[in-house]
């Protein structure tokens, strides 16, 4: 599901540095193994879930330059030194994967996403539900954050830019599939299609 995806790629980066945005406060965690550090980024679950839907690649993408890789969180730490990310602290995961409210996988002590309300839905930012971690009603950059998309470029966005939520079944789909659009299926969380005129960008692949 894209958890764990720090480890993985930490042997390229070869910088614990990298992971962490300067602007947030996590603190690294000694654990018998290693130290935990910071990972101030989630990776988009959309591209990276393995359940039969995984992309896999940029060319599988319908349009990389509108699709988010990565998206900023609060308080995230992981092993990321070792590719499996092990650890020996109960209370210690992985880096995480996410595509916005409701569907976010391998958080620990993750507050949520540091994004702002995304999809420009208020609904989604009063606090954390019922497994304690979306808070998006506190953006890190000036009412909005980062993003990385999959073509490699990174830019800011306000949350209400940006489409959250699974993979569209069409381009040209709505968020929530509201208003349906003929040929669009989904319905609540579900991301706006990459040729979306509402949304900037999206974490959807189609």
């Amino acid at each position: 599901m894209g958890v764990g995806w720090a480890g993985q790629v930490y042997p390229y980066v070869k910088s614990a540095g990298v992971y962490a945005c300067p602007d947030d406060s996590t603190k690294s965690v000694p654990e018998a193994n290693a130290t935990a550090v910071p990972v101030s980024y989630s990776v988009n679950l959309d591209i990276t879930r393995t359940d039969g839907n995984v992309k896999g690649s940029i060319p599988a993408l319908a349009a990389p330059a509108k699709t988010i890789l990565l998206c900023e969180a609060y308080s995230t730490i992981a092993v990321i030194t070792d590719p499996y990310e092990t650890t020996t602290n109960p209370n210690h995961y992985h880096s995480s994967a996410t595509n916005g409210p409701g569907n976010t996988q391998g958080t620990n002590i993750v507050d949520g996403l540091a994004t702002g309300c995304l999809g420009g839905d208020p609904g989604t930012c009063p606090g954390p539900n019922a497994y304690g971690w979306v808070h998006y009603n506190t953006a890190r950059h000036t009412d909005g954050s980062n993003f990385l998309l999959a073509d490699g470029h990174a830019k800011w966005f306000r949350g209400a830019s940006v489409s959250k939520g699974d993979d569209a079944s069409g381009a040209a789909c709505n968020q929530d599939n509201n208003p349906a659009i003929a040929g669009c299926t989904g319905g609540s969380n579900t991301a706006a299609g990459t040729d979306n005129s509402v949304f900037a960008v999206t974490f959807s692949t189609r």
